[in-house]
């Protein structure tokens, strides 16, 4: 794990929408010290493969996951393992926090012109 400032960890951490889901989907379907490949990461987010690939990085980077191994047959799919880094706590209250303004815009959702005017 490399050690980064500040700033660097703040870019890191939310640098990018693409970064929340992928934490998201980790979190979500990943069990700590479980493992996962590309492709799978990529289908969890919808994200285009480069912006998980850029991703995956600086997760690996923040070491909250890390490269497990290649497979030596035909794809050679790249596995990683999610680490039980405390960094995680980080995007699990930034879901939350997202999660709860969700709701609470949900909640204020203001009725359409057109049916204020049919009343």
């Amino acid at each position: 794990m490399y050690i980064v400032n500040r700033d660097e960890l703040a870019k890191l951490l939310i640098g990018r929408p693409g970064r929340l889901r992928l934490a998201d989907w980790i979190l979500t379907d990943v069990p700590a010290q479980g493992y996962f490949y590309q492709d799978q990461a990529r289908a969890g987010t919808g994200d285009v493969i480069n912006e998980v690939r850029s991703n995956l990085q600086h997760f690996e980077t923040l070491g909250l996951i890390k490269t497990a191994y290649r497979d030596p047959g035909p794809g050679r799919r790249l596995y990683y393992q999610r680490t039980a880094s405390s960094v995680w706590a980080v995007y699990e209250a930034a879901l939350t926090a997202i999660a709860a303004i969700e709701r609470e815009n949900r909640g204020r959702q203001r009725p359409r012109r057109g049916a204020q005017r049919r009343a």
